[in-house]
């Protein structure tokens, strides 16, 4: 169990910086007209979160999330209901009304 435990921190603290250096983020460019960022740098979106850095990415982050597909319509379906039957007064105030085949 000990040893288990030890492989495991060990594994743990030998391969996490080289699984975190092969995974690079998309840095998109942020289309604006004001640059507050220090010399060099330039408004960019990190996983939609604008902060200042350079883009490694030819596009923006709002073309790379919209899709190019024209979605197609589909109408909704209206449905029918039969008409009401008049119902046929009977004596008091009851009434019936015919189901089925029988008075038309």
């Amino acid at each position: 169990m000990i040893r288990t435990t030890i492989a495991a921190a060990a594994l743990t603290a030998f391969a996490g910086p080289a699984l975190a250096e092969m995974y690079t983020p998309n840095v998109y460019a942020y289309p604006t007209h004001e640059n507050y960022c220090p010399a060099g740098l330039q408004p960019v979106t990190v996983d939609g979160t604008i902060c200042c850095g350079t883009p490694n990415q030819h596009i923006t982050y709002q073309q790379a999330i919209s899709h190019p597909v024209v979605r197609r319509h589909v109408p909704k379906r209206v449905v029918r209901h039969a008409p009401r039957r008049a119902a046929i007064p009977l004596k008091g105030n009851d009434s019936y009304i015919p189901l089925g085949k029988g008075i038309d």
